[in-house]
């Protein structure tokens, strides 16, 4: 999504891109069998669990151009981002 500009204000907003190796999941109560599950979708269903890395973020989502800190604005995130291997390219 990017950045947003709520209807009728000046207020920008921001939320993380998913891409082809990392999807952004706004944490809540996300169980081993969520991330799964969430990673067999975006990734697709024959990608390896020991082919993604699991971390956490904290992002600034809300309220984007304001000068003072409001923890509300940040959003936390589970990222998970998929190892891709390199291809061999033949033996010289």
């Amino acid at each position: 999504m990017g950045y947003t500009t709520r209807f009728g204000t000046q207020i920008v907003d921001y939320w993380p891109d998913d891409d082809e190796t990392t999807l952004y999941l706004s944490s809540g109560h996300l169980t081993m069998a969520d991330l799964i599950h969430h990673a067999k979708e975006h990734f697709g269903d024959d990608v390896k669990i020991e082919d993604i890395e699991v971390s956490a973020e904290k992002i600034h989502t809300h309220c984007i151009y304001y000068d003072l800190y409001d923890a509300s604005d940040y959003t936390d995130f589970v990222v998970l981002t998929h190892k891709k291997q390199n291809p061999i390219v033949g033996n010289a």
